[in-house]
């Protein structure tokens, strides 16, 4: 595993572009890199050596450690000698590295596309700009419908639901084609007739898949009635569980537990903490006490006090009565 960071790791991967320098201008980094020798026309798609002038073009690429990195490629104009062409100038392309007129790199185009597919518009436009790559809702939104797939003619199995347009205002229905995992369109009404119309110009249905809303049953039988109606995973198991609680509920007696008349042990009772008896601090006075000779000892020498405390000693261990 390498130590350090080469340079080409800061370039797209593409063969087309020279690292030069890279700078940082205050917490941001600007990269430097050359386009390629020579140009590609690309209506007669004949290559060019002659430079007709450069110019510099900026894109965003990936964020470095949440900082916005800029990408500064000098590309070229270049002509094209082709007699049959009726392009006399063309630019770089920089195909795989940049779309024709994009401001980023094809790989932050793919991030911010993820980044929409997760959160969508504005939640993406905020975690975009918290990360170091800036992309308002509106480009996120069109990227999305850009790189949304087209829908697949003749479905044959669709699932219908509403759709919200302004959460808790208005509401439309979505169709989707359960097989390629699509949207086949989107109506502006959620009620039966607009479901109705748009079933019975689609003949070639034969599942419905439906939660239990009652309008849409009604438009199936009426604008698809060979169709079988059919009831997605999530109402499937709603089902199961409302009808397990609705039996569990007639037969709640039966589901007591009879307590038996032998009981656990109980725990028995905490013993009593034992009072362990705490000796006072003994005064000076009885310290004098005890030692009633050797007392009136204190001003004399070191050795006749202690011959003196000895004496005391053995005489009171002699004097002791026995028991």
């Amino acid at each position: 595993m390498p130590k350090s960071l080469p340079g080409k790791e800061l370039l797209p991967p593409s063969p087309l572009l020279r690292l030069t320098d890279v700078v940082q201008s205050g917490s941001d980094w600007i990269v430097r890199a050359d386009g390629p020798d020579w140009g590609t026309c690309p209506k007669c798609s004949g290559r060019s050596i002659s430079r007709h002038s450069h110019y510099i073009r900026t894109l965003t690429d990936l964020p470095a450690l949440g900082a916005t990195v800029s990408l500064k490629i000098r590309v070229g104009r270049w002509r094209c000698f082709t007699p049959e062409c009726a392009v006399r100038f063309f630019i770089d392309r920089l195909p795989g590295v940049a779309e024709f007129r994009g401001r980023r790199t094809c790989r932050a185009n793919e991030v911010a596309q993820l980044i929409g597919y997760a959160l969508g518009g504005r939640p993406g436009e905020r975690l975009s700009r918290r990360i170091g790559l800036p992309v308002s809702n509106d480009t996120v939104l069109r990227w999305l419908k850009k790189c949304a797939r087209p829908a697949v003619a003749g479905a044959p199995v669709v699932g219908v639901d509403e759709g919200a347009k302004c959460k808790g205002r208005t509401y439309g229905t979505i169709v989707v084609d359960l097989e390629h995992h699509t949207v086949i369109d989107l109506l502006d009404q959620h009620s039966s007739e607009s479901v109705e119309r748009w079933l019975s110009t689609h003949p070639e249905i034969h599942t419905i898949c439906r939660d239990r809303n009652g309008r849409y049953g009604k438009a199936a039988r009426k604008g698809a009635p060979a169709a079988k109606q059919v009831a997605d995973r999530f109402h499937l198991v709603q089902n199961l569980r409302e009808t397990i609680e609705r039996e569990l509920t007639l037969h709640r007696a039966y589901l007591r537990v009879k307590l038996s008349g032998h009981r656990m042990p109980e725990d028995p009772p905490p013993s009593p903490a034992i009072a362990l008896p705490v000796s006072r601090p003994v005064t000076a006075r009885e310290r004098r006490c005890r030692l009633p000779d050797a007392w009136p000892l204190k001003r004399r020498s070191l050795g006749r006090c202690a011959k003196t405390i000895k004496i005391c000693s053995i005489s009171s261990r002699l004097c002791r009565p026995a028991g």
